[in-house]
């Protein structure tokens, strides 16, 4: 019984993946767990799926004419706890990063009026693209929400899924490093 509930705490300590760097609040999490999605093509290095996502205003966003830009992709559901928790620094980035290089989108599988009701409740200010049932199935994500940074060729820099701890940090260190390469 011992033995088994330490498994479960070394299990749930690695799922957390983060490791605080120096007393300069520079904070580094490592890769992902594999178990956060049944897709290994979610890999650090590996090319995401190619993708057509249609904002709410109807703008169409493919993997292609995102070239030369860091991407993040932001996979969410309206009742979603972490979620909604993650959304006011996800705003903050999108406000710090819109006159750079990155571009955050917000796939979800839910339709339009619950994304609509979504984002006037939380006011998440992503390009959100709701119907994407298929693509959401394609990713086979365990738990939500599920971040992916891609670099500036389309390429998976980094996994992210559930709560990360200091987000806001977290991305604003991986989006910086991705900018000056």
């Amino acid at each position: 019984m011992k033995s088994q509930i330490l498994l479960i705490l070394s299990i749930l300590a690695m799922n957390l993946g983060f490791a605080q760097g120096n007393k300069s609040e520079t904070i580094k999490l490592k890769s992902t767990p594999k178990s956060v999605s049944r897709n290994e093509k979610l890999a650090p290095g590996k090319p995401i799926t190619n993708f057509e996502f249609k904002d709410m205003n109807g703008n169409i966003y493919t993997l292609a004419s995102l070239k030369g830009k860091v991407v993040v992709l932001n996979f969410w559901f309206s009742t979603c706890v972490p979620c909604i928790e993650e959304v006011p620094e996800l705003n903050m980035l999108v406000e710090k990063y819109k006159d750079m290089n990155v571009v955050f989108l917000s796939p979800t599988f839910e339709n339009e009026e619950t994304a609509m009701k979504f984002i006037v409740k939380h006011k998440l200010m992503t390009n959100v693209s709701p119907n994407n049932k298929a693509y959401t199935d394609e990713m086979g994500f365990i738990y939500y929400p599920a971040n992916i940074i891609l670099d500036k060729d389309g390429y998976i820099f980094k996994t992210f899924s559930g709560s990360v701890p200091d987000f806001g940090k977290v991305f604003t260190n991986e989006l910086d490093f991705l900018l000056k390469m």
